[in-house]
Protein backbone atom coordinates (compact mmCIF):
# COMPACT_ATOMS: atom_id res chain seq x y z
CA UNK A 1 0.00 0.00 0.00
CA UNK A 2 1.29 3.09 -1.02
CA UNK A 3 1.99 6.16 1.49
CA UNK A 4 -1.13 8.28 0.93
CA UNK A 5 -3.19 5.13 1.68
CA UNK A 6 -1.42 4.14 4.89
CA UNK A 7 -1.70 8.20 5.73
CA UNK A 8 -5.50 8.60 5.46
CA UNK A 9 -7.14 5.17 5.35
CA UNK A 10 -9.48 4.84 8.81
CA UNK A 11 -7.79 1.71 10.67
CA UNK A 12 -9.08 -0.47 13.27
CA UNK A 13 -6.46 1.37 15.97
CA UNK A 14 -8.08 4.85 14.89
CA UNK A 15 -11.21 3.44 16.08
CA UNK A 16 -10.13 1.80 19.00
CA UNK A 17 -11.61 4.05 22.08
CA UNK A 18 -14.67 5.92 20.08
CA UNK A 19 -18.68 4.96 19.83
CA UNK A 20 -21.01 2.90 22.44
CA UNK A 21 -20.10 -0.51 21.32
CA UNK A 22 -18.82 -2.27 24.30
CA UNK A 23 -19.64 -0.07 26.49
CA UNK A 24 -21.69 -2.05 29.66
CA UNK A 25 -25.49 -0.80 30.14
CA UNK A 26 -24.36 1.94 33.08
CA UNK A 27 -21.41 3.34 31.19
CA UNK A 28 -21.01 5.85 34.43
CA UNK A 29 -20.09 8.67 31.67
CA UNK A 30 -21.04 11.91 32.39
CA UNK A 31 -23.45 13.65 29.84
CA UNK A 32 -20.43 15.33 27.65
CA UNK A 33 -18.32 12.07 27.66
CA UNK A 34 -21.39 10.13 26.42
CA UNK A 35 -22.19 12.97 23.92
CA UNK A 36 -18.42 12.88 22.67
CA UNK A 37 -18.49 9.02 22.38
CA UNK A 38 -21.21 8.67 20.37
CA UNK A 39 -19.81 11.59 18.21
CA UNK A 40 -16.60 10.32 17.66
CA UNK A 41 -16.88 8.05 14.98
CA UNK A 42 -18.64 10.52 12.98
CA UNK A 43 -15.83 13.16 14.22
CA UNK A 44 -13.20 10.41 12.99
CA UNK A 45 -14.40 9.98 9.58
CA UNK A 46 -15.12 13.88 9.06
CA UNK A 47 -11.09 14.21 10.19
CA UNK A 48 -10.19 12.10 7.60
CA UNK A 49 -12.25 13.13 4.55
CA UNK A 50 -10.90 16.67 5.43
CA UNK A 51 -7.71 16.05 5.56
CA UNK A 52 -7.90 14.32 1.95
CA UNK A 53 -9.19 17.23 0.76
CA UNK A 54 -6.11 19.38 2.00
CA UNK A 55 -3.79 16.86 0.55
CA UNK A 56 -5.38 17.41 -2.70
CA UNK A 57 -3.87 20.15 -5.48
CA UNK A 58 -1.09 22.26 -5.28
CA UNK A 59 -0.08 20.74 -8.84
CA UNK A 60 2.21 17.61 -9.92
CA UNK A 61 4.72 17.07 -7.78
CA UNK A 62 7.27 14.27 -6.04
CA UNK A 63 5.35 13.61 -2.89
CA UNK A 64 3.33 10.32 -2.81
CA UNK A 65 0.89 11.62 0.69
CA UNK A 66 -0.45 14.47 -2.34
CA UNK A 67 -2.90 14.10 -5.06
CA UNK A 68 -3.13 16.09 -8.01
CA UNK A 69 -6.54 17.69 -9.28
CA UNK A 70 -7.27 17.09 -13.00
CA UNK A 71 -6.21 20.60 -13.72
CA UNK A 72 -2.90 19.83 -12.01
CA UNK A 73 -2.33 17.03 -14.70
CA UNK A 74 -3.53 18.62 -17.49
CA UNK A 75 -1.20 21.64 -16.77
CA UNK A 76 1.33 19.33 -15.97
CA UNK A 77 1.40 17.79 -19.63
CA UNK A 78 1.30 21.02 -21.22
CA UNK A 79 3.85 22.85 -19.76
CA UNK A 80 5.96 19.92 -21.36
CA UNK A 81 4.81 20.68 -24.19
CA UNK A 82 1.99 17.90 -24.68
CA UNK A 83 -0.40 20.13 -26.41
CA UNK A 84 -2.27 18.37 -29.16
CA UNK A 85 1.04 16.42 -30.19
CA UNK A 86 -0.31 12.84 -29.97
CA UNK A 87 0.03 9.89 -31.89
CA UNK A 88 -3.88 10.18 -33.08
CA UNK A 89 -3.49 13.23 -34.32
CA UNK A 90 0.08 12.43 -36.14
CA UNK A 91 0.48 9.00 -36.98
CA UNK A 92 -3.28 8.31 -37.28
CA UNK A 93 -2.13 5.00 -39.21
CA UNK A 94 0.20 3.78 -35.90
CA UNK A 95 2.79 2.78 -38.83
CA UNK A 96 5.58 4.69 -36.13
CA UNK A 97 5.83 7.55 -39.36
CA UNK A 98 4.32 11.15 -38.89
CA UNK A 99 1.81 11.13 -41.33
CA UNK A 100 2.24 14.19 -43.41
CA UNK A 101 5.90 14.67 -44.25
CA UNK A 102 5.98 18.34 -45.03
CA UNK A 103 6.01 18.75 -40.87
CA UNK A 104 9.84 18.10 -41.11
CA UNK A 105 10.22 20.98 -43.98
CA UNK A 106 9.92 17.78 -46.95
CA UNK A 107 12.01 15.16 -45.97
CA UNK A 108 11.25 11.44 -43.83
CA UNK A 109 12.20 11.49 -40.80
CA UNK A 110 15.32 9.25 -41.45
CA UNK A 111 16.56 12.27 -43.32
CA UNK A 112 17.01 14.08 -39.42
CA UNK A 113 19.86 11.22 -37.69
CA UNK A 114 23.27 12.05 -37.19
CA UNK A 115 24.91 14.45 -39.41
CA UNK A 116 27.69 17.37 -39.58
CA UNK A 117 28.40 20.58 -41.82
CA UNK A 118 31.94 20.50 -42.50
CA UNK A 119 33.95 23.10 -43.70
CA UNK A 120 36.45 22.72 -46.22
CA UNK A 121 39.24 24.96 -45.57
CA UNK A 122 41.55 26.80 -48.18
CA UNK A 123 44.91 26.20 -46.00
CA UNK A 124 46.31 23.24 -44.14
CA UNK A 125 46.98 20.50 -46.44
CA UNK A 126 49.52 18.23 -47.44
CA UNK A 127 50.22 17.09 -50.62
CA UNK A 128 50.09 13.22 -50.73
CA UNK A 129 50.00 10.08 -53.04
CA UNK A 130 47.48 7.64 -52.47
CA UNK A 131 45.81 4.80 -54.37
CA UNK A 132 41.56 6.08 -54.46
CA UNK A 133 39.16 3.70 -55.99
CA UNK A 134 42.30 1.52 -57.57
CA UNK A 135 43.68 5.17 -58.90
CA UNK A 136 47.13 6.53 -57.58
CA UNK A 137 47.08 10.35 -57.57
CA UNK A 138 48.82 13.10 -55.45
CA UNK A 139 46.69 14.91 -54.18
CA UNK A 140 45.96 17.76 -51.49
CA UNK A 141 44.42 15.97 -47.84
CA UNK A 142 43.96 17.78 -44.68
CA UNK A 143 42.13 15.40 -41.87
CA UNK A 144 38.91 17.23 -40.00
CA UNK A 145 38.29 16.54 -36.58
CA UNK A 146 35.38 19.12 -36.06
CA UNK A 147 32.45 20.61 -37.91
CA UNK A 148 32.14 24.32 -39.10
CA UNK A 149 31.26 24.98 -35.28
CA UNK A 150 33.99 23.62 -33.63
CA UNK A 151 32.03 20.62 -32.61
CA UNK A 152 34.12 17.58 -32.32
CA UNK A 153 32.90 14.43 -34.59
CA UNK A 154 32.22 11.75 -32.17
CA UNK A 155 29.06 10.51 -33.51
CA UNK A 156 29.98 8.99 -36.82
CA UNK A 157 28.71 5.21 -37.53
CA UNK A 158 29.81 2.72 -39.81
CA UNK A 159 27.14 4.16 -42.79
CA UNK A 160 28.14 7.80 -42.43
CA UNK A 161 28.25 9.16 -46.04
CA UNK A 162 29.11 12.35 -48.22
CA UNK A 163 25.82 13.50 -49.23
CA UNK A 164 25.80 16.50 -51.29
CA UNK A 165 27.80 20.09 -51.00
CA UNK A 166 25.93 23.48 -49.30
CA UNK A 167 26.37 27.27 -48.70
CA UNK A 168 29.24 27.42 -51.82
CA UNK A 169 30.54 30.75 -50.96
CA UNK A 170 33.25 31.21 -54.14
CA UNK A 171 33.44 29.42 -57.89
CA UNK A 172 31.73 26.28 -58.36
CA UNK A 173 35.53 25.39 -59.74
CA UNK A 174 36.45 25.04 -56.02
CA UNK A 175 34.15 22.35 -55.42
CA UNK A 176 34.85 20.28 -58.64
CA UNK A 177 38.84 20.15 -57.20
CA UNK A 178 36.73 17.66 -54.41
CA UNK A 179 37.94 14.41 -55.54
CA UNK A 180 37.09 12.04 -52.44
CA UNK A 181 35.92 12.21 -48.61
CA UNK A 182 37.06 9.39 -46.17
CA UNK A 183 35.18 9.03 -43.24
CA UNK A 184 36.50 7.69 -40.69
CA UNK A 185 35.55 6.83 -36.74
CA UNK A 186 35.92 10.81 -35.28
CA UNK A 187 37.57 12.33 -38.35
CA UNK A 188 36.59 12.72 -41.97
CA UNK A 189 39.76 12.89 -44.38
CA UNK A 190 39.25 15.52 -47.58
CA UNK A 191 41.12 15.06 -50.52
CA UNK A 192 41.64 17.12 -53.03
CA UNK A 193 42.94 18.02 -56.61
CA UNK A 194 43.99 20.86 -56.14
CA UNK A 195 43.21 23.47 -52.71
CA UNK A 196 40.36 25.87 -52.98
CA UNK A 197 40.75 28.81 -53.41
CA UNK A 198 37.57 29.79 -51.45
CA UNK A 199 36.17 27.63 -48.77
CA UNK A 200 32.86 25.73 -49.10
CA UNK A 201 30.72 23.50 -46.60
CA UNK A 202 29.41 19.70 -46.79
CA UNK A 203 26.97 17.45 -45.21
CA UNK A 204 28.12 14.39 -43.47
CA UNK A 205 25.01 12.87 -42.20
CA UNK A 206 23.90 8.91 -41.52
CA UNK A 207 22.36 6.95 -44.31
Amino acid sequence: MGDFQDAYKITSGDRTGKGVTGLPDTPGLSTGDMQARFDSLGNLAIDKFNAVVDAVGGGVINDDTKIPTMKDIVDYVVSMGGGDMTKAIYDTNDDGVVDNATLFAGHTPSYFKNQYILAIPTTGYTEETVTIWGESKTMQVITLTSDKDGNALTNFLADMVADYPINLTGDIDDFKKLYALEIGLNSVTVYMEEAPTTAFNVLIREA
